[in-house]
């Protein structure tokens, strides 16, 4: 090769690295501070829950005796560091919270940026659905996603017909993720399904589900009544957008409608069985919050992360409306300065548009898919 070329080559990947390096270090100087600026605009729900919750083990009651929390114990664990340092540092307990959140999301972009690269990886950290979700609202699903990232991380290199060591990590992280929250507790299925021999799938169907069960084991003799109403029987606010939106009801029965959804995601996981590993947990993400019986703000994040992972222009109605309903709703930045009549026309809908929107991105890929590959 000439030495000019070659060195102009260099050149450029110097100059291409440096770039990255920038767009790398500036998004994450600015998505930090958007979520450490959102959280003053004050708090909701959740965070009051978090603050009941440690309150009440200095009683020496369990948090799911407060009746406010519905998930494993992790992340009742890490509040108690959290609370534990702001009474020894005075390092404020909110902003821990956020701080924390914020990394979960940065191991996130991480895990973009393997997949689909820089660009997408600042997209995601600068997305305003986290921003505002883990800096306003401190809801903790990028923490169960960041988990199970790991565990596909690792399940990706192993191979499906034989069991080795990383595998016990994977199903250990698949475990930990459903036991800090129950993001992808119909995933797991999903993993298994992707075994080749019967007791590997025996093992990977039943292994995440029984350290989720150890978890509450030195809870259950205190406070087992509270745990089955808060975790077992638990069950978001039933708005069923998709469903009612196509006009299944079942007569406002709750059970039916999560049957259903049930078995439409046990579906989705066979139609996905040979599509790449950390596609499939994009796809599962996004089918999650499409086809669900409840979606409440902290979902639209969830959906983010599927969105980034497979991003198409069909998904940029999706984050443009995310967005501004998160601005305006009651259980956001509450920011009424602005209005788009149009968007305000969709509110009045509530969380039925949501669906919409995903689906309309989850066509364009699979369109693209099936038949624009080949010419790409």
């Amino acid at each position: 090769m000439n030495p000019k070329v070659f060195s102009v080559k260099l050149l450029v990947q110097e100059r291409r690295g440096t770039f990255q390096l920038i767009c790398i270090l500036m998004s994450l100087l600015f998505g930090t501070i958007a979520r450490l600026a959102v959280s003053q605009r004050g708090y909701n729900f959740d965070f009051e829950s978090y603050q009941l919750v440690v309150a009440a083990d200095e009683q020496g009651l369990t948090p799911w005796q407060t009746n406010r929390y519905n998930y494993g114990p992790i992340w009742f664990y890490i509040l108690e560091i959290f609370d534990w340092t702001s009474q020894k540092t005075g390092v404020s307990f909110r902003y821990q919270i956020v701080l924390f959140l914020t990394f979960a999301d940065i191991c996130l972009s991480f895990f973009v940026y393997k997949v689909r690269g820089t660009i997408f990886a600042c997209l995601f950290f600068l997305n305003p659905i986290s921003i505002i979700i883990s800096g306003y609202h401190n809801q903790f699903d990028n923490v169960s996603i960041v988990l199970m990232c790991f565990a596909v991380s690792i399940l990706e290199t192993s191979r499906f017909d034989q069991f080795r060591q990383r595998d016990l990590v994977a199903i250990f992280l698949m475990g930990a993720s459903v036991a800090t929250k129950h993001v992808f507790f119909l995933f797991i299925p999903w993993v298994a399904l992707r075994q080749e021999k019967p007791i590997k799938k025996v093992i990977f169907l039943i292994s995440p589900y029984l350290i989720f069960i150890v978890s509450l084991a030195p809870f259950v003799g205190s406070s087992w009544d509270a745990i089955f109403s808060n975790v077992i029987l638990y069950r978001s606010e039933a708005n069923r957008p998709f469903w009612n939106l196509i006009g299944i009801d079942l007569a406002g029965d709750s059970s039916g409608i999560t049957f259903i959804f049930v078995i439409v995601m046990c579906i989705a996981g066979l139609m996905t069985k040979k599509v790449a590993l950390p596609q499939t947990l994009y796809l599962y993400c996004l089918f999650l919050v499409a086809f669900s019986p409840a979606i409440m703000n902290q979902y639209l994040a969830i959906a983010a992360f599927g969105a980034i992972g497979l991003f198409n222009v069909g998904f940029i109605p999706y984050f443009v409306y995310s967005t501004y309903w998160l601005l305006k709703n009651e259980n956001g930045l509450q920011i009424s300065r602005f209005e788009i009549s149009w968007f305000d026309y969709l509110t009045k809908f509530e969380f039925q548009s949501f669906p919409v929107l995903l689906l309309f991105g989850l066509v364009w890929f699979f369109l693209k898919v099936n038949f624009f590959d080949k010419n790409c």
